[in-house]
Order: structure tokens, then sequence, then C-alpha cells
């Protein structure tokens, strides 16, 4: 009970009248409380006891529900009245209010009624609600330029450093869509700095590559191992191209490879792919893994049912994201592990796949031409048809931005696309060149045509 605007002793008559209700009665106290009320010159320490016994009143009043007070005493109604106030200023008007009825002038009457205790305080609205933040700003590292960069047959670059919108370093070494040539497309990556084509079926492989999407070198693989590239980055970082008779290199950078441990697949290895540590490899007949970036390889009998990468490796893929290590032929079915293949999960698509399956932002996609496939798990998978009408897409990249890019499969492959969201898509038409096959996204060096931002 707030006492600051009062004197002492009203303060220790509040201190006595504190412990009343413990021993004492409403009706033993009104008389002495309407006594002390009528007088004026007693000593002060009746005056105390007064107030004490005011007090008291008060206290005890506010734990009953007797408004009338006793025998029809208009002090009574006003104790009662004052301590159902909840301040000090409500209980002092119903002590005055117990003061004038005592003059007797009829009880009956009643004292003036206290004041009414202060309202409760206005209710607390709620917090506003938090929104999610708006989307963070994408990083690029210093230095570097994002870039997309497409690659196809004549061993075929392209680049696009302003999101996609525009095609650029349009570059090959033939201007032929065949599939046995020393230009053959077999890979594009893009790891640790660097944009790297494997090129060559038929004879000897090479890669093309680049640090700033714009100027290429080209540096041979030796001993084989055009049957698809893959960047690991444990247990370190390097690129590994393999073949189905004994060929694997490895390299950290394209231009000096070392020869590796090779997987036992007694035919042509047309297609591989992964990331983290994990690489897979197939062709016309399974498929087989390592997942010690390329130490040891394995088969599984429960994964045989992927095979048929078509096209020189051109549909379906494998690719590692999520935790995940997944793979899907070229005819639908498909096979993930999450637990570096000591178990397996298998289905099927409910069509084939026309188009390379990699990872791309959070999800794993297969673009199908005019449908595409997407999965978050390797497991779960959604079938979308593209929009609008007439847009086919048969390989995708994702930016940092959250920028989707497109690539059609054509023989003169000028026709590109923008994307929100993989479904959405807007054409966008660039040089014409060969047939382009894979798209990837990454960080370059800055040069005169792709400055920095």
């Amino acid at each position: 009970m707030p006492l600051s605007r009062r004197g002492s002793a009203f303060t220790l008559a509040e201190s006595v009248g504190g412990a009343c209700p413990r021993y004492c009665g409403l009706a033993f106290f009104a008389p002495l409380v309407n006594l002390c009320g009528k007088s004026m010159q007693f000593s002060a320490a009746f005056v105390v006891s007064c107030l004490a016994l005011t007090a008291c009143a008060r206290t005890f009043g506010g734990d009953t529900d007797n408004a009338g007070g006793v025998d029809g005493k208009g002090g009574g109604q006003g104790i009662s009245d004052g301590s159902g106030g909840n301040t000090a200023a409500g209980g002092e008007s119903a002590m005055a209010g117990g003061a004038t009825a005592g003059t007797g002038t009829g009880g009956s009457a009643g004292g003036t009624p206290g004041t009414t205790g202060a309202s409760g305080g206005a209710t607390a609205a709620g917090g506003a609600t938090a929104t999610g933040g708006s989307g963070g700003t994408v990083v690029v590292p210093i230095g570097k330029v994002p870039m997309f960069v497409a690659a196809g047959h004549g061993a075929r670059t392209i680049t696009s450093c302003d999101d996609g919108r525009t095609w650029i370093a349009n570059h090959s070494y033939e201007n032929r869509n065949v599939d046995h040539s020393p230009y053959t497309e077999k890979g594009m990556v893009y790891g640790d700095g660097i944009f790297m084509e494997l090129i060559g079926w038929g004879a000897d492989p090479s890669v093309k590559l680049s640090t700033n999407g714009v100027d290429w070198q080209r540096f041979p693989v030796p001993n084989g191992g055009g049957g698809g590239l893959v960047f690991v980055e444990l247990p370190q970082k390097k690129f590994v191209t393999v073949n189905g008779y004994g060929g694997c290199q490895s390299s950290p950078n394209g231009k000096t490879w070392t020869r590796c441990t090779a997987p036992d697949y007694p035919e042509n290895l047309r297609e591989s792919g992964g990331g983290g540590a994990a690489i897979g490899g197939g062709g016309d007949i399974a498929a087989t893994f390592s997942f010690d970036g390329g130490q040891s390889w394995r088969t599984s009998s429960a994964c045989r049912l992927v095979d048929g990468f078509g096209n020189l490796g051109q549909l379906g893929g494998f690719a590692w994201g999520n935790s995940t290590f997944c793979a899907v032929g070229s005819s639908g079915d498909w096979c993930r592990t999450t637990d570096r293949g000591a178990t397996w999960q298998t289905g099927k698509l409910p069509s084939g796949v026309d188009g390379k399956m990699a990872f791309i932002g959070d999800k794993f996609w297969a673009p199908n031409g005019a449908t595409a496939y997407w999965s978050s798990d390797g497991s779960t998978w959604t079938r979308e048809t593209l929009r609008p009408t007439g847009t086919v897409i048969h390989a995708m990249a994702r930016g940092d931005s959250g920028t989707f890019v497109g690539i059609q499969r054509e023989n003169a492959s000028t026709r590109f696309y923008r994307s929100s969201d993989g479904i959405n898509w807007t054409l966008v038409t660039g040089p014409t060149g060969t047939s382009l096959r894979r798209v990837v996204f990454g960080y370059g060096t800055p040069s005169a045509q792709c400055p920095l931002p």
C-alpha cells in the first residue's frame, strides 16, 4: 500500500492496523472509530491509537462485503467503501465520510462513500507480430564476379556475368555436333575458382579450363579418363575423371594429372558426377560408386536399375546434396543413399529423363524438356510443367542470387532461359553455336568483358 504522500502518524497507524484482522472484529471497532471521528482534544497517543483502529477497520472492511457498515452507522459505510479503493486517496475520502456521518444527524443517511479505487491499467496490447526478415544479401567473394558458364559439343563454352540476362565469350574449337571427336563435350564443373570442361570421346581426352569464364586453356588428360568429370572436396579438393577401362585421373587444377584408383567397370563409363566425397559413374550396365574421393570403388546390386546414361551421358546423372547421394538413369530409375552406400533406396519416375540431373540450389532437379522433376531428398519427386508453353529445358543451374538459368539442347543452341523458381521462365536469345549440354554457376576473376559488379 503506497504511503509516500502521508505523515508518520498515519504510517504508524496503518502499520498497527495491518495486524488487526488476526484478532479483532468490525463490530468492536466501529464505535471507537466513530468516537475517534468526533474527538478533537485527546492526547497524541490516543490519536495515534484511533488512527490505528481506523486503519484496522479499513483493512478488515476490505475483507467483508458489509457495505452498510454496523448498525446503520454512517461511518461504517465510509470505511467499507473506502477500503474498496486501491489508492490512498480513496481511503482518505472514506474516513472523511465517516466523520461527517458521526455528527448524529442520522446514521441511516450514511457517510459520503469513499472515492472509487483507481481502475486497472489499460490492457497491454500485444507486440506487433514479428515478420520474417527479407532475404539475406548475397556475399560475393572479394575480387570475384558471379557467372554462369554453359558447355557443349565442339568444346563450346559461353558465359553470362549479368545473372543470365546476356551471354558473351562464345568460344569453341570446332563447329560440329558430333559424338566422336576430340572436342565432344563430356563434363562441365566448377570448383575452387576454376571452370573446367572435359572434352573428347573416341579420342584422347583433355580439359578446357578458365578462371574468368572468358579466357580458356587446354590441357591433356593422360591415360584415359573421358567418362565424366567431378569436383570433390574430401578428403582434399581435386578434380577427378574416370573411364571404364582402368582409367582414373585426379588433379588439383586441371594442368597436371595423377593416376588414381580406377573402378572395376568392364564397359564404357559414359557419365560420372557427385560432390563432397562422393563420386558415381555409369554407362549401359549399372553404376559404380566411391565415397572417399575416388580412393576406392564399389558397385551396388540395389542400384543396378540405374542404367542407360544415353547420348554419351547427357541424360540423367549423379549428384550430391542435402547429405544424400542420388543417381537417376535416362529410363527414370533412381537410387539414393544417405549412409555412404551401406543401404540404398530405389524407385522409378513416371517417365524417362531427357536432360541432366543435378543438385541445384537446395534440391535435386532433373529437367525433361517441357517438364522437370525436383526432389529435396532424392526419394520423393514432384513433376512440374514448365511455363510458359513452349519452354524446353535440358540443363539447369542456379546462382547465389536465386536466379535459375536453363538451356535447351539443340543443334544450334541459341535459347537461354531465366527463372526465379525453376518453373516459370523467360526466354533470352543468345549467340548461335553448337549444341549446349550443361551449365554451371561459379565465381570468376574479373576481365574486360566481365568486370567487377
